[in-house]
């Protein structure tokens, strides 16, 4: 049981923290956030495969197709709907939100040129804050990998997103 509310506070942390923490609007005084915001958008209507790791652990998948999100550990899946409208009202419902953007390096991230960007982020609600870096890939401009320190719930932890876009589809058997 303790592995399965590991795997739930890291999935929970990841999603508000890497797939759709800009659908917040932007103010003026985050406008260095813009890349990252832009990033975050084309996530959240763009189906992917994600790889979770959790404080160096495996920490399960995330397959989303635009119209689910279907989250696995050890060969066992869930599906939750979620259309890009619902995800970006979810992420308003919890507060989150991004700050003090930067652009810290170019790298290649499988094979992919990318621009790796570093931010803060935070929640209301559940109350939670965190340092983030995303390496957003110059071709399409989506996030090829994100790397989260979060404080939630009074405990540390790191978690680790791999995005993959290529022949994303719903875990067989899973209705």
């Amino acid at each position: 049981m303790f592995r399965s509310s590991r795997f739930t506070l890291s999935v929970l942390a990841a999603v508000l923290f890497a797939n759709v923490l800009a659908t917040r609007p932007v103010s003026a005084e985050d406008a260095s956030c813009q890349p990252v915001v832009s990033a975050m958008m084309k996530l959240a209507n763009t189906s992917y495969h994600a790889s979770i790791t959790f404080d160096g652990k495996p920490g399960g998948d995330e397959i989303y197709t635009t119209t689910a999100i279907y989250r696995g550990l050890a060969g066992h899946w869930g599906k939750i709907p979620a259309s890009p409208q619902e995800r970006i009202d979810a992420n308003r419902a919890v507060g989150a939100s991004l700050s003090n953007c930067h652009q810290i390096r170019k790298e290649v991230v499988d094979g992919q040129s990318a621009t790796v960007y570093a931010a803060q982020t935070h929640t209301a609600s559940p109350p939670s804050s965190g340092d983030i870096q995303m390496w957003i890939g110059q071709s399409r401009g989506l996030p090829l990998k994100v790397e989260s320190n979060v404080q939630m719930f009074g405990k540390k932890s790191h978690t680790s997103q791999r995005y993959d876009y290529n022949n994303v589809q719903p875990p067989a058997g899973v209705k």
